[in-house]
């Protein structure tokens, strides 16, 4: 696996190395929009010594313009002749063609600087003129030392000053790789010092190329932009340069070896589902700026020591998160290696870690932040200037009281109830989902109420069909159907609204039938069934008649009723044993001593030696004198008796009532013989009259003229009002077999129902449509909601809110939200607000003690340490920061665990067996080419990759300003690779 590694490896090298004559670096060529063109006559060495050795600025000045030009552009007031001892370089181009050049190198420069994070522009000092036998190309021209510049513009004027930037001053790499590839020359090395002049690195170079027939040209000098940067990436991959190979790197392995086994082999472990408060103690806590869990576990992860990708898109937080890792880094005594290709993505990083704090633990390396006096300077600052920290006095106990506490509740509210699938935070959700309460309390019955979650969507879906049909077709209740009770295919639609026109047609007959008879008899409103049923019974009392002659009607009409109903029951009876009995019955029968007689009779016939006792048969002889010629046996003895008794007591009650029955009954006069069954139908007839007057089915008059009744007329009435009623109770009958259930008391409920239902016979379909849905209810277990549905009340609210507050219940079953109270709940909360706040502030002061205490002790001396506070107090020239970090490095890194890089810089500063760190930090990682990181991640035994896959890959644009092919006209704009 090593060797398939490291040829990876090596391929991914070769990426970055660019030798073709499209590289500047290789074949200048002016460009005709930026830069410039130093004229004849200039000294390289003077530029040199002027910006780099002196560190003063250079001002550039251009060419007379034509007569007519555009000199009112003049860079400067152009000077006669070109001097190489002053602090202006005179350029080939004509002031107001310069002015433009200068202004967009100007805009350009700072671009550059801001995305890439690295400063290309260079005056470019001596020039190899050169060709390559085998390629027919002719001559080319390539820089030979480079000097990065800043070109300043002078605030609203054209003028443009040129100083040294105080980086590193370097060779043409890319051309001493070139040339050694292909024929085996080494350009001679350039080390500055005080007495450095480019022109002698130059000869050294001459008379190797003389050889050759190449030309060194000492003094011809170009402002232009150049990229070093791949080629000091390829350079810093070159094998012979590491101690170890490369290949042998863990997370390199797994970039260029992507086994799926030996890939997650080394992932970090999940951490437990849920809240990571139990696994994380507030004494363990790093953080330095807010945060929330998903970026929490990343840190967490990220302690573990393995390797990782934390993804998010933009607004995530992943600056945050990346603050907190390097806080959580340094509190737990580890370097770090930040970067970033863009300025701008370390830049919100730093901000961050200044506003807690923390950024003078931090060693900037990148863009403008790579000046060797600032380098320095930077590194003794922070040693200096650390106050001296009081001790940590933070109450961690009572943030883990309050933490706990809100836990204990966030865990109870968001625990699951078994029985409903639910946690108590989402049934409360539920419940103000369901907004304003518009059921007026109606709720579905406890046994219908309990449901699992499944079962409650579908009754929900139910309920929200009936709610809908409701609102298309109104309340059912009101519906002109809704007397059908059953679900009815089409046909028996058609069969029902046939039969309910045909029983309308009926009713509408019996009403007419009903209303003709009442006429006859002067009777009252007819609004009830009852009301026909009654008029056919008062029909029937007239028609049947008995003859009242005898009879004062006037006086029967105030007559007690139950009196004169029993004395005339009494007489009948009367009369009926006496024309039973008379035959019989001597006429001393009724007036003997006849309750004595029966009471012995009664108790000597009972005895079982009645026979041997005198006074037996002297009773049975009184007895058989009773009746006319005796009596053959005892049964007819006793019988007689009890005959003769009843027949006194009947002509005593009759003899008592006499004159009541002769108020009603004029000349009565009251015997066995008199007319009882007559009278008893007469008045029979009376009170079925009286009655129909008092229910209003006769007129109040109607005793006063009852003779004058036409009776043909009223039986015919009569006869009709039958025919009626038969036809429409037949008709009933269809329309109650096909499942209507009808008013049975008021004419009006039935007549309004059923000319409802004929003025709108389509809406039976939907009214079994509705049946339909209604007849689910029982089929899922809540046939109550049937009633509130009927009632156009909102279904799926009442099944919701059944369901729901039922679980409620359950919810507050449980003491510690039973108990909950919202103040006192506001008051954790805030507390532990206050509390979280003054963590972060004691985690930053804490980590600058840890930092403080770590940082190297003593002062100068011959070590690192001693080596760079010596060369902060240097004015120039400073000694490279590579060649620092090679010696001072362990140093550099207990000062500043943090270092913030490009991947530029990380192959520019840092040598192959310089500073190692801990942990290796990506931002924005698809703006990082995997080339390009293999150097950072080489440094490093742990990477943490940070970006979003969906953000864009690097562009080519900002290395297309830098291409030596210039086909770009006026405008500036960049030829497209």
């Amino acid at each position: 696996m090593g060797s398939t590694v490291a040829q990876q490896i090596e391929i991914a090298r070769k990426r970055l190395l660019d030798t073709s004559a499209r590289n500047r670096l290789i074949h200048y060529k002016g460009s005709k929009t930026v830069g410039a063109e130093v004229q004849e006559g200039e000294s390289a060495d003077h530029a040199f010594d002027w910006l780099v050795t002196k560190g003063k600025a250079l001002r550039l000045v251009g060419q007379p313009d034509p007569t007519g030009g555009e000199g009112d552009e003049s860079v400067e007031p152009v000077r006669a002749e070109v001097d190489a001892t002053d602090d202006v370089l005179t350029c080939r181009e004509t002031a107001s063609r310069l002015s433009k050049k200068l202004l967009k190198t100007f805009r350009d420069q700072r671009t550059l600087m801001e995305e890439t994070g690295v400063n290309t522009l260079f005056l470019a000092l001596g020039r190899l003129k050169w060709a390559d036998p085998k390629v027919q190309e002719g001559d080319r021209s390539s820089p030979l030392l480079l000097v990065p510049v800043i070109l300043e513009r002078k605030a609203n004027t054209n003028r443009y000053l040129l100083t040294w930037d105080g980086q590193e001053v370097i060779e043409n790499l890319s051309l001493g790789a070139l040339l050694k590839e292909k024929f085996g020359v080494d350009l001679p090395s350039f080390e500055i010092t005080e007495d450095t002049k480019p022109s002698e690195a130059f000869q050294r170079l001459a008379a190797l190329a003389g050889a050759r027939g190449w030309n060194v040209v000492t003094d011809e000098i170009s402002l232009a932009f150049f990229s070093s940067a791949k080629y000091l990436m390829y350079a810093d991959l070159d094998p012979a340069r590491w101690e170890s190979s490369l290949s042998d790197h863990a997370d390199l392995q797994v970039i260029f070896d992507p086994d799926p086994d030996h890939m997650y082999r080394d992932a970090p472990d999940p951490l437990p589902s849920g809240s990571i408060d139990p696994i994380r103690p507030v004494s363990a806590c790093t953080e330095v700026v807010d945060c929330d869990g998903s970026q929490l576990s990343a840190i967490m992860q990220a302690a573990q020591g393995k390797t990782m990708v934390i993804e998010g898109p933009p607004g995530t937080g992943k600056s945050q998160t990346i603050t907190n890792l390097l806080a959580d880094c340094v509190a737990r005594g580890k370097t770090v290696l930040f970067v970033a290709e863009k300025q701008a993505a370390l830049n919100v990083v730093a901000r961050n870690l200044e506003r807690v704090g923390l950024r003078s633990l931090c060693l900037e390396l990148h863009s403008h932040n790579t000046n060797k006096k600032s380098f320095y300077q930077s590194i003794v600052a922070t040693l200096e200037d650390q106050p001296s920290a009081p001790g940590v006095d933070f109450p961690f106990s009572d943030l883990q009281r309050v933490r706990d506490g809100l836990n204990q509740y966030a865990e109870a509210v968001n625990k699951s109830l078994e029985e409903f699938g639910r946690t108590p935070r989402e049934v409360m959700g539920e419940i103000l989902k369901l907004g304003h309460d518009t059921t007026k309390g109606q709720r579905l019955p406890e046994s219908e109420a309990q449901c699992d979650r499944e079962q409650l969507s579908s009754r929900r879906e139910i309920a929200r069909s009936l709610d809908l049909w409701i609102s298309q077709n109104g309340t059912p209740y009101e519906h002109p159907f809704r007397f059908v009770t059953r679900y009815l295919d089409p046909v028996e639609c058609q069969r029902m609204v046939s039969q309910t026109v045909s029983l309308r047609d009926r009713l509408i007959e019996l009403e007419r039938a009903a209303r003709a008879a009442a006429d006859q008899i002067q009777a009252g409103a007819l609004d009830r069934f009852a009301d026909i049923d009654r008029l056919c019974l008062a029909l029937e009392a007239i028609a049947e008649r008995p003859a009242l002659s005898g009879m004062n009607l006037n006086a029967a009409r105030t007559a007690s009723g139950p009196e004169i109903r029993e004395l005339l029951a009494k007489g009948s009876r009367w009369a009926e044993l006496h024309s039973q009995w008379s035959p019989v019955l001597v006429p001393e029968a009724e007036s003997s001593d006849l309750d004595a007689l029966k009471s012995e009779w009664d108790g000597l016939r009972r005895s079982r030696l009645r026979i041997l006792d005198p006074r037996f048969h002297k009773c049975r002889k009184k007895l058989s004198a009773l009746a006319r010629g005796g009596m053959a046996n005892d049964d007819d003895r006793t019988a007689a008796i009890e005959a003769a008794l009843e027949l006194r007591g009947l002509a005593a009650r009759v003899s008592a009532g006499k004159a009541a029955i002769q108020k009603v009954f004029s000349g009565a006069a009251c015997s066995p013989s008199d007319p009882w069954t007559e009278r008893r139908a007469a008045w029979e007839w009376l009170e079925k009259s009286r009655n129909a007057v008092e229910s209003g089915l006769l007129p109040s008059t109607f005793f006063d003229q009852p003779l004058e009744l036409d009776l043909a007329e009223i039986r015919a009435c009569l006869l009709s009002l039958r025919r009626a009623r038969e036809a429409f109770a037949s008709a009933r009958v269809k329309v109650e077999a096909l499942g209507a259930s009808l008013p049975h008391e008021r004419l009006s409920d039935l007549r309004s129902l059923l000319n409802a239902a004929v003025s709108k016979q389509e809406s039976i379909t939907a009214w079994v449509a509705y049946l339909d849905l209604e007849s689910k209810l029982a089929e899922i277990g809540i046939p109550s909601l049937a009633a509130f549905s009927r009632q156009g009340a909102p279904t799926e609210q009442i099944v919701a809110r059944s369901y729901f507050e039922r679980a409620l219940r359950r919810v507050y079953e449980d003491p510690s939200l039973r108990a909950f109270s919202l103040t006192t709940q506001e008051t954790q909360l805030e507390r532990f607000r206050e509390l979280d706040r003054q963590l972060l502030l004691a985690n930053r002061q804490r980590i600058r003690l840890k930092h403080r205490q770590d940082l190297p002790k003593g002062h100068g001396g011959a070590g690192g340490l001693g080596a760079i506070q010596r060369e902060a107090t240097k004015r120039r020239p400073h000694q490279p920061i590579r060649k620092t970090m090679q010696t001072a490095w362990p140093a550099i890194q207990k000062i500043k665990p943090i270092f913030m890089m490009s991947p530029v810089s990380v192959a520019m500063y840092l040598p192959q067996d310089g500073p190692r760190f801990d942990v290796v930090i990506f931002d924005e990682a698809s703006q990082v080419r995997p080339e390009e990181a293999i150097g950072a991640i080489a440094r490093a035994s742990q990477a943490i990759v940070v970006g979003d896959t969906k953000q864009m890959p690097p562009t080519n644009f900002f290395q297309n300003m830098m291409l030596g092919d210039d086909a770009d006209g006026d405008d500036g704009v960049p030829p497209a690779t």
